[in-house]
């Protein structure tokens, strides 16, 4: 830690510090900016769902993704341990 404090004083590197508050208030402007980049790309026949390549690589889609598999396993979690739910699908139908 202290090269880095050494670094700083001989003005080598510069402190690009933002504290909490700073981060929570930058977080939003760069989440919009970011959606709408993606958003002006063109779309590409060849990727799946048509949408350009670097749209699958974003950080914004995939934190997208990890959170609408997070909402799938508690929807699709049982809530009790009621007879219904242990039955399943098929016993559903019945």
């Amino acid at each position: 830690m202290h090269i880095y404090r050494l670094a700083i004083e001989l003005g080598l590197i510069e402190a690009k510090y933002l504290d909490r508050r700073a981060r929570h208030a930058l977080v939003p402007t760069l989440s919009r900016e970011e959606t709408q980049r993606l958003q002006r790309l063109a779309a590409d026949p060849n990727q799946w769902g048509c949408w350009a390549s670097e749209i699958h690589a974003s950080g914004t889609q995939l934190n997208r993704q990890y959170r609408s598999y997070s909402i799938v396993s508690v929807q699709l979690t049982p809530s009790s341990g009621s007879e219904e739910d242990s039955r399943g699908v098929e016993g559903a139908r019945e």
